[in-house]
């Protein structure tokens, strides 16, 4: 048994078509059908139910494809490795983002400043699903006690406003004082926005939106102009100290956040994602 007989047989498993696996590995079928039947020949066992033409992967099959997704993976895994080994900083790192999207720029500046060998390719998610990245960042109302995750951020959650705005003259803001606000904010899913309309249910009312963007420029520009107050994360949001934005405390226990890393489940962790790793956390650290 060999790499290449596994790559045909799990072609054939995942099509259950000899005639279209051959097609998309480029080969004869009569070389394909060969392959399969030597396969089967040195495992003593059909891998396939014959029906008609057409072909059906068995209960022997399914063991095999499982145990050959894993090894074709795990080669695929000695390769990044050995790469690595030889290219040393360098490669690529792949990033899904739900949370501290302010911040990003800031990171990678200062990233590739250090390892400008490193592409990042980052990818803006709106939910928290997970697909193949190597990280997901997102952000949490909750404080998980997953293993799977690490916290990188405790942040308090504040108002922003104009400085005309009557409220920029208390030093704390209550659940009451947000009755009457005009609101600007993100999409109605972000935990922002979430934890909104969950304490104003607390209060007894719904607050009043006027603006819903996916834009944090744009959310600033209207504050600056006193068209509505926002609810903002005191760091993540990276707000420009040159802006005339005011920021205040809610009194509130539950007006905090957390910004969560998830890596990959499974797989090799390549050492240019190990380097992203370990200067992520020294970054939300410095916060």
């Amino acid at each position: 048994m060999d790499f290449l007989q596994l790559r045909y047989f799990k072609k054939v498993a995942e099509l259950e078509s000899m005639s279209r696996a051959a097609e998309e590995l480029m080969v004869s079928q009569p070389s394909l059908s060969k392959v399969v039947k030597n396969l089967e020949g040195e495992l003593g066992t059909s891998l396939f139910d014959r029906k008609g033409r057409n072909i059906e992967l068995n209960q022997n099959g399914r063991i095999l494809l499982k145990h050959a997704n894993a090894i074709l993976r795990h080669m695929e895994d000695a390769r990044a490795e050995i790469r690595d080994a030889t290219t040393r900083k360098a490669g690529k790192v792949t990033l899904s983002s739900q949370a501290a999207t302010g911040l990003l720029p800031d990171i990678l500046f200062a990233f590739h400043e250090v390892f400008p060998a490193i592409q990042i390719i980052v990818t803006h998610k709106t939910s928290l699903l997970q697909d193949g990245s190597d990280f997901f960042l997102f952000a949490s109302r909750e404080k998980l006690e997953d293993p799977t995750v690490r916290c990188l951020l405790k942040e308090r959650c504040v108002l922003a406003m104009s400085p005309e705005n009557p409220l920029a003259a208390k030093e704390e803001l209550t659940l009451d004082d947000l009755r009457n606000q005009d609101f600007l904010i993100l999409q109605n899913k972000r935990s922002l926005s979430q934890m909104l309309f969950q304490f104003c249910e607390e209060a007894g009312f719904t607050p009043h939106v006027v603006m819903q963007c996916d834009v944090q420029s744009a959310v600033f520009n209207m504050i600056e102009h006193n068209m509505g107050v926002s609810f903002v994360a005191e760091k993540s949001w990276s707000i420009p100290h040159s802006s005339n934005i005011v920021l205040r405390p809610i009194h509130h226990n539950g007006a905090y956040r957390y910004i969560y890393l998830r890596d990959r489940k499974d797989g090799y962790i390549s050492e240019p994602a190990r380097l992203f790793d370990h200067f992520l956390i020294r970054y939300f650290e410095k916060l």
